[in-house]
């Protein structure tokens, strides 16, 4: 995932505080019993016939991270507090909307394919009847 902003005081911290997931922190998969070494459940960054696969999986792919999203919307909160909308230039899945009405903020949405949250319901309802 590439996270361009011109926000140049921001660093990611995540919810340890150093940008890792600090052994399971981060709550995406478990403690392995035979190794106690923490197993994350998903990897982005291997074998494409390894990855996401399933009901979700693309959304999953795509989809920004809650506590990510709520952490630069937080900072970039900070350096203009008058600043309330937000226009989301990939927002297929809307995973920011959410966070964006947690927070108050207006959310916009922009994707040249649409909302794809609607397109799967849609897709849903035709194959169940």
């Amino acid at each position: 995932m590439s996270f361009w902003t011109s926000m140049l005081d921001y660093t990611p911290t995540g919810t340890t505080g150093n940008g890792r997931c600090n052994n399971g922190e981060c709550g995406m998969g478990y403690v392995n019993e035979a190794t106690n070494m923490y197993n994350h459940l998903i990897k982005i960054g291997r074998d494409p016939k390894d990855g996401f696969t399933g009901v979700g999986a693309q959304q999953q792919k795509n989809a920004m991270p809650t506590a990510w999203t709520e952490e630069f919307l937080r900072h970039a909160m900070k350096r203009e507090p008058t600043k309330r909308v937000v226009i989301d230039l990939c927002a297929g899945w809307q995973s920011m909307k959410p966070v964006c009405e947690l927070l108050g903020l207006d959310y916009i949405a922009v994707d040249i394919e649409g909302d794809r949250n609607v397109r799967k319901i849609i897709r849903r309802n035709i194959v169940a009847e």
